[in-house]
């Protein structure tokens, strides 16, 4: 760093240093900016908002972050016990005490077992714990569930979050004193709603990514009796919706008079359950929902089950009424889409919410839309978290020349992409994606090299798209290894962001491998899909041997393709950092050991 660089950084308050550590890892703290100066030291030091995201720090690093953080500076601690994650729940008992994390505001466990996990309780029990988010491993039982249960009896804890795709969260025997006011749950069904909004009389939003009413022959949910209950409620999330009916919606949103958000996300349902209905609609929110402000909603059903009659214009025409448009202010969207076998019509709201979006394979099936407002062609602002994108020239043709009279979208809050990557002569494609994706939630990005692409370099479009994932941290390569795979392998970890710590590619020659891993020293996991695991481990021992590499190395066995296919195995490689990274450090640590007394590490 030169001495005018210094000296503008040591210019700054300290609180405008501490925003800037807010963005930043644990690692680049530490381990970059801490040992530059005095001033800079003494931050870090000092500062008390420390993020420790275990899944992302090398395992070299642990003693030495144990030795130089103070616990008390801690707000956030993820773990995960995945087999991905190299047993990170004995490393963390290992090198810290959990008890000393008394300013511990957030705690993120993936995958923990039971024993763990009562570790964990006891101390929470004690701090000022907020937000508490879990993801239980395989071989989850009942003590999993009542020690959960236990954790939402503290006091100060507002947020949950349980992240298991399975209906296990019906087991759970909700506290009698909680204060919950937020809960996220991936998959439960609709008793599990009711018994959950009885509960909690404190909660305010309820999301639920898996929703399924697996009563789907019953007009009556819940006992009519229960006239008394009263909730806070004024967000409801269903993010995926299925066996669900109008009339079960009706009943479960009648008791909710407070709700000022709803999402209501169906991916296919019946026409005669009349959730196209804009008419009903109207009605009931105008009696039972006079808070709502925010209506989400999106319904696909297939042409084949609807009567002749129905067309597109008449399903929108109830969705043109002043309290839609002059009281309500909502844009509604319908499509008829080509399907495979059949048509179908996709009734939706403004700015459109989908979980998976694959374009252009979705704008293509679209034969007509038409919208509750005036025509126009503004793009549509899609709220995606997993988005498959095709790039090739006749997509890149088409957006650019407006040749195209579907509409055009930009995707927001992406969080896993996948890149297939066709027919590709230049860099305007991968420029492209800045003009309909925002990728600074990206979090996972799958790069697919189509057989026979027309692709000379990537290099320039490498550097292009990694500068628009700043938050970036997994990477999976598919390509062909033959002259024009392996152009497109090494432009790739050419460009490669420090910030990138996992790796994932299927590989026929170790080779291919050890060049990988020759070329990304900062990687943390590395997992190779191999037909030979014995000739795997047995040349990537001896390479980490030559090179002075330390990983630890483990290997799963995955299902066979097809009868008579050879196994398959996924190895894993978890690296201490690299022999160049450690020196480096040691010597920046040397240096502060020379202006301060106290000892940097």
């Amino acid at each position: 760093m030169s001495t005018t660089n210094k000296s503008h950084l040591a210019a700054l308050p300290i609180e405008v240093i501490y925003q800037i550590f807010d963005y930043l890892d644990v690692e680049t703290i530490l381990f970059s900016i801490r040992c530059v100066s005095k001033q800079l030291y003494s931050v870090a030091t000092t500062y008390n908002r420390y993020e420790l995201d275990f899944r992302y720090i090398f395992q070299s690093d642990l003693p030495v972050i144990a030795r130089i953080i103070n616990p008390e500076n801690v707000v956030s601690i993820t773990i995960s016990d995945e087999l991905c994650a190299n047993n990170q729940v004995n490393l963390f008992f290992s090198h810290f005490r959990i008890d000393q994390f008394i300013r511990l505001h957030s705690l993120n466990l993936i995958k923990v077992e039971a024993h763990d996990l009562n570790k964990f309780k006891d101390h929470i029990m004690k701090c000022s714990l907020r937000t508490f988010s879990i993801s239980l491993d395989r071989f989850h039982n009942t003590m999993h569930m009542s020690l959960i249960s236990s954790i939402l009896s503290h006091r100060d804890l507002y947020n949950f979050e349980f992240k298991e795709f399975s209906n296990v969260i019906s087991e759970m025997q909700w506290p009698n004193q909680c204060s919950l006011k937020h809960v996220t749950i991936y998959e439960c069904h609709l008793e599990t709603i009711y018994h959950i909004i009885t509960r909690l009389p404190y909660l305010q939003t309820l999301a639920i990514e898996n929703f399924c009413n697996n009563s789907f022959g019953t007009t009556v949910v819940i006992d009519d009796s229960d006239t008394d209950l009263r909730t806070n409620l004024t967000s409801l999330l269903l993010n995926r919706c299925t066996n669900i009916r109008m009339n079960h919606v009706e009943a479960l949103l009648s008791r909710l008079p407070a709700l000022k958000h709803l999402r209501l996300l169906v991916p296919r349902c019946e026409y005669k359950n009349e959730l196209f209905d804009g008419s009903r609609w109207e009605e009931f929110i105008r009696s039972k929902l006079s808070l709502l402000n925010k209506f989400e909603f999106s319904f696909h059903v297939s042409k084949h089950w609807i009567p002749n009659d129905v067309t597109i214009e008449s399903l929108i025409a109830p969705f043109r009424t002043p309290f839609w448009l002059e009281s309500k202010h909502w844009c509604i969207k319908c499509d008829l889409e080509k399907q495979i076998h059949h048509e179908a019509f996709h009734l939706y709201s403004l700015p459109l919410f989908q979980n998976y979006f694959s374009c252009p394979e979705y704008r293509n099936r679209i034969r007509y839309s038409i919208l509750n407002v005036a025509e126009n062609s503004a793009t549509i602002i899609a709220n995606t978290s997993e988005l498959f994108l095709e790039l090739n020239k006749t997509m890149f043709s088409e957006s650019h020349e407006n040749v195209n009279s579907t509409p055009s979208y930009f995707f927001q809050n992406v969080k896993i992409l996948s890149l297939i990557i066709n027919q590709i002569g230049s860099v305007d494609l991968i420029e492209y994606i800045s003009t309909v994706a925002n990728l600074s939630s990206l979090e996972k990005l799958t790069l697919v090299l189509w057989p026979k692409t027309e692709i000379i370099s990537f290099n320039a479009s490498a550097k292009i798209l990694f500068n628009q994932a700043s938050n970036l941290r997994s990477i999976e390569i598919v390509c062909d290894f033959d002259t024009i795979g392996m152009i497109f392998m090494n432009d790739i970890l050419s460009n490669l962001p420090r910030y990138v710590k996992h790796l994932e590619t299927s590989i026929q020659n170790v080779e291919h491998a050890i060049m990988m891993l020759e070329r990304t020293e900062y990687l943390q996991i590395a997992k190779f899909q191999v037909t030979n695991a014995n000739e795997f481990w047995n040349h990537i021992t001896q390479w980490l041997s030559q090179s002075g590499r330390k990983a630890t190395i483990k290997s799963d066995s995955l299902l066979h393709r097809y009868v008579g296919a050879p196994p398959i195995s996924m190895m894993y490689l978890w690296f201490s950092k690299s022999m160049n990274k450690q020196r480096d450090t040691s010597v920046k640590e040397k240096r502060m050991k020379l202006m301060h007394t106290s000892d940097c590490s």
